[in-house]
């Protein structure tokens, strides 16, 4: 813009010049031409005057050359006529422009003179027609012709010198025009092309100017569409607290009591204004963390509020800094959110409550039936021993059927009561050696082995595991219990169990691997198809569900295991194909891989 402004002034100062150089320039040829003219009429005149009195005398001569042969008086007419001419043109010497082109010129007097005396010369012919006054006339005549045309040629002469010296005089007038005039054309289109180069550059710049108007304009009602389209509120405020903008969802969520409109406001006035609406539970926290500040501090950090306006109301107001200080809030209405929050709340309590009335009933309920079928378990073996009296075969086989019966429904009681207890006294983690928890276990179970015929064994690895477990032992030995129950009920007679531990990791999706202990029950029973192996986990599910099934059992033992591992933070993995055998693998974390953590907690949504 600047180069623009002094590109004009140069332009105008140079236009400025060029209009002075050509007004003088101007009036220098005119003047020129002027004295031109003048000097070209006076030339004319004289030399015309100079050239008629020349052919006057011409004819004069030859009056007088006729009047001498012939001596008449027509002759002398002829020759009086001429001389009269002479002497009229003579006249034109005296005054006029023709006289102030000629005087001072000593030729043009020396022939006005001799006109005078040829004039004479004829009065004297004219009166006295003697010869010697004859002779004296041609004298004159000849003298006259002479000197006139001496004075033409000299005037012609004079007349090409005057052109001569005009052309030089115009041809130099020429060079002190043109190399100016030459030089300001050459500056005059430098700066053209600066000019030019300025315009177009300024046309360019407001070009560009008014694209990127035309762009913010379009950005503005981009901005302008798409905060009219928003869910929620937005609002905008200066770093100085002065509100600039407001979308149409601000005015739908704000009380009708609030001030409107918002933007030009202070946001502090309008801050204290709806805290004043609250009618409870102002929650503020700043975003991010959960520590609970001053609603009220002026500094700009990032926070939330949640406000709980009359008619039961519930709004968020999300504040975030900008980059240059200013302020934006988001206002979102969050009343079906916090409805649903007390619902959920409601359904829990109400669910809690149920759970400790199940729990509840399930204990006295199993309490009341394992009573009475203790004393039915205890009278059959009393019967069978003969207290009271002695029995047949088929007696001892129906009175075998009874027991058996009882002590499986004795088992189911226990595995129900078992849960019921797990879900009200939670885990009691305790530091504990899994390797003993495990001889103890496989120790109990080699008696109900032996009369499956069954082999049961510990396999021994070259490595000995090492690093504490921490857990609940009750649990941790039901859960290894069931598993070998189920190994011995699905193994057919000879067949073989082996019971291993060794250390192993488990990868974890976001850190390094999670160093453990793994429990391995392997047997060579019937197997379980990879399709069911899912299901079999799951709580009174048995895969062979007729009424004439093989194996008996509520089908609770896998799914308890499962849950009382999960308890620890472990897993229990299932390897089986049909015919081939089963696998189950218990992976516990060793103590130090991760600290305890709410273990009665995780208890129960395990159960869950």
């Amino acid at each position: 813009m600047r180069r623009l402004l002094t590109s004009k002034r140069l332009a105008g100062a140079l236009g400025a010049v060029i209009v002075i150089l050509v007004a003088t320039i101007g009036w220098t040829v005119a003047q020129l031409v002027s004295e031109t003219r003048l000097r070209a009429t006076e030339r004319s005149e004289r030399d015309w005057a100079v050239v008629q009195l020349e052919f006057e005398t011409l004819r004069m001569a030859d009056a007088y050359t006729h009047y001498r042969f012939e001596r008449s008086q027509d002759a002398l007419d002829e020759l009086l006529l001429r001389a009269d001419i002479v002497e009229s043109r003579l006249s034109l010497f005296r005054e006029g422009i023709v006289a102030d082109a000629l005087a001072g010129r000593p030729d043009i007097k020396d022939l006005v003179f001799t006109i005078r005396i040829t004039l004479l010369d004829v009065g004297m012919v004219e009166t006295s027609d003697d010869a010697e006054a004859i002779a004296a006339l041609g004298r004159s005549i000849e003298a006259l012709r002479a000197k006139a045309y001496d004075a033409s040629v000299a005037l012609l002469l004079d007349s090409n010198r005057s052109l001569a010296a005009l052309e030089v005089r115009l041809r130099s007038l020429w060079y002190w025009i043109a190399l100016p005039l030459t030089a300001l054309i050459l500056v005059g289109g430098f700066l053209v092309v600066l000019l030019t180069g300025a315009v177009r550059r300024e046309s360019q710049r407001r070009e560009e100017a008014t694209r990127a108007r035309r762009e913010a304009l379009a950005a503005e009602q981009m901005l302008s569409n798409a905060m009219s389209a928003m869910s929620d509120g937005l609002l905008i405020a200066t770093a100085d607290g002065r509100i600039v903008t407001a979308n149409r969802r601000v005015d739908e969520l704000m009380p009708a009591t609030i001030s409107r409109p918002f933007a030009g406001r202070r946001i502090r006035a309008l801050r204290d204004q709806l805290f004043a609406e609250a009618v409870m539970d102002i929650r503020t926290n700043a975003a991010g963390s959960g520590a609970e500040i001053d609603p009220l501090d002026p500094q700009p950090l990032d926070r939330d509020h949640e406000l709980h306006l009359a008619g039961d109301h519930w709004l968020r107001i999300s504040r975030r800094a900008t980059a240059d200080g200013g302020m934006v809030f988001v206002m979102s209405d969050i009343t079906p959110l916090k409805r649903r929050e007390r619902d959920l709340a409601t359904a829990m309590h109400a669910a809690e409550a149920a759970s400790r009335a199940k729990t509840e009933f399930l204990a006295n309920m199993s309490h009341e039936f394992k009573t009475p079928l203790n004393a039915v378990i205890g009278f059959t073996d009393m019967i069978m021993q003969g207290a009271a009296g002695p029995l047949n075969e088929r007696q001892r086989e129906y009175l075998g059927h009874v027991r058996d019966g009882g002590n499986r429904l004795l088992s189911l009681i226990d595995d129900i009561l078992e849960m019921v207890r797990a879900d009200r006294d939670g885990l009691k983690a305790a530091p504990l050696d899994l390797d003993r928890l495990v001889a103890g276990a496989v120790t109990d179970a080699e008696r109900a082995a032996r009369e499956a015929d069954v082999t049961l064994a510990r396999l021994e690895l070259d490595v000995p595991v090492h690093g504490a477990i921490r857990g609940d032992r009750r649990l941790l030995r039901r859960a290894i219990d069931a598993l070998l129950s189920n190994a011995i009920k699905f193994t057919p007679p000879g067949g073989h169990i082996t019971v291993s531990l060794r250390n192993t990791t488990l990868p974890h999706p976001e850190g390094s691997p999670i160093a453990g202990i793994e429990v391995s029950i392997a047997d060579t029973g019937i197997g379980i198809a990879p399709e069911q192996i899912e299901r079999v986990q799951q709580p009174f599910v048995q895969i062979d569900s007729s009424l004439a099934r093989r194996y008996e059992g509520a089908g609770l033992g896998l799914p308890l295991a499962r849950r009382f591992v999960e308890a620890h933070d472990g897993q229990l993995s299932l390897n089986s194909a049909p015919g081939l055998g089963t696998e189950a693998r218990i992976w516990l974390p060793l103590s130090s891989a991760e600290p305890e953590a709410a273990p009665a907690t995780r208890l129960r949504a395990a159960l869950r």
